[in-house]
């Protein structure tokens, strides 16, 4: 089980919805490969990162999520 997904709500999807876990997996790999500088303030957002990071005008983080 992923801490993250639990933690942030999502535990049940993540262990019953293997779409939904790959997902999940796929955004949290692609905010661990943020640039250092940018590393933590992707962290901060929660699932779905890219979604959220849109709906707040952070067009840094939108720009290098999407290079992933």
């Amino acid at each position: 089980m992923n801490a993250n997904a639990v933690a942030q709500g999502w535990g049940r999807n993540y262990s019953d919805n293997e779409h939904f876990r790959e997902v999940f997996d796929a955004m949290e790999a692609a905010v661990a490969n943020l640039p250092t500088k940018l590393l933590q303030r992707g962290k901060n957002y929660l699932f779905p990162q890219l979604h959220n990071a849109c709906i707040s005008g952070d067009l840094q983080i939108v720009k290098a999520l999407l290079q992933y």
